[in-house]
């Protein structure tokens, strides 16, 4: 019996030592490509899931004041933060149509009273802090 063991051991350590086959380039690249997908994905499922549309307008607000202001200073920057507080507008005021339109119409309520369920959430700032809080833990 022992050496029916040993004969085993002996095969299983043979495969161990013969040399893996070489996988073509287009294997190796998309192996490598899957790999950085995941690692993006995991990344921006991570990131604060809704932002409300009255928060990106602020913002959008803030941009195009500090662009006004950047055109004095650094008029190249300035286009591109103005550029910036346009997107932000644009995406603002799609966000608002499309909560209006084909939004959640649904009213929750709990014994007759409709619940503002938007009321103690946290602002976009406080998702951000807490988002890089996570990052440096890890």
């Amino acid at each position: 019996m022992p050496s029916e063991y040993e004969r085993e051991i002996d095969e299983i350590l043979r495969r161990m030592d013969e040399v893996t086959p070489r996988r073509s380039l287009g294997y190796r690249v998309s192996r490598w490509l899957s790999l950085r997908w995941a690692a993006v994905s995991g990344w921006v499922r991570s990131l604060p899931r809704a932002l409300p549309a009255d928060q990106l307008m602020a913002g959008a607000i803030v941009c195009a004041v500090a662009a006004f202001l950047l055109r004095y200073v650094v008029p190249g920057l300035a286009w591109w933060v103005g550029l910036a507080a346009v997107i932000m507008f644009v995406s603002a005021f799609a966000l608002s149509i499309g909560q209006i339109w084909g939004g959640n119409r649904r009213q929750v309520r709990w014994r007759g009273r409709v619940i503002d369920l938007r009321d103690g959430q946290p602002t976009v700032a406080d998702r951000l802090i807490l988002w890089v809080r996570r990052r440096l833990r890890k």
